[in-house]
């Protein structure tokens, strides 16, 4: 079976003993022949590929009903913070995650190494950490005092000084967040 030359629609492939691996000859100009290799969906998805796959339809699917919601549905703020809060949730978790990664990749890579090319480059590494830190937190708080986030400007007055009631769930919400 292996080599079997097989003739589809004018062009000639020759198995190479997988079930789903076959390399084509397709004529090409001048008489040369270009050899292309098709592998099935099914070994494509056997492999690592598979939760690659899933993230790109994932997304896909997200972003479809995303939309289709938002275009026939009228949803509160209430209703929208509701389904927003595993996001959020999701979020915060990410980005309590980011400085142990980082930290414990760091220590890795530098046990790796031999002694004295690790405390050069320890050295450096951590230097570019806290700089490239100090840049981010200066940054962070320049835009904050700037934009002001989240204050009124002095046209949005609110002349009878409600105080907006405390609804027990956003409560809750807040305390998880």
């Amino acid at each position: 079976m292996d080599g079997e030359a097989v003739q589809m629609n004018g062009v000639e492939s020759k198995k190479r003993g997988s079930n789903h691996d076959y390399s084509v000859d397709i004529g090409g100009e001048d008489g040369q022949s270009e050899t292309k290799t098709a592998q099935g969906w099914r070994a494509y998805l056997k492999a690592e590929n598979i939760l690659l796959c899933l993230l790109i339809t994932s997304v896909v699917l997200g972003f479809a009903v995303g939309y289709v919601l938002s275009v026939s549905v009228e949803l509160t703020d209430e209703q929208i913070d509701y389904v927003s809060f595993p996001g959020k949730l999701f979020m915060n978790m990410l980005k309590m995650m980011i400085i142990p990664l980082i930290v414990s990749s760091l220590i890795a890579s530098l046990a790796s190494l031999d002694s004295a090319m690790s405390g050069k480059l320890g050295y450096r590494a951590v230097i570019y950490y806290m700089a490239t830190t100090l840049l981010a937190v200066a940054l962070g708080i320049l835009l904050v005092l700037v934009i002001n986030p989240g204050g009124r400007s002095n046209n949005e007055v609110d002349p009878n000084k409600n105080k907006e009631e405390v609804n027990i769930v956003y409560a809750i919400l807040d305390l998880i967040l």
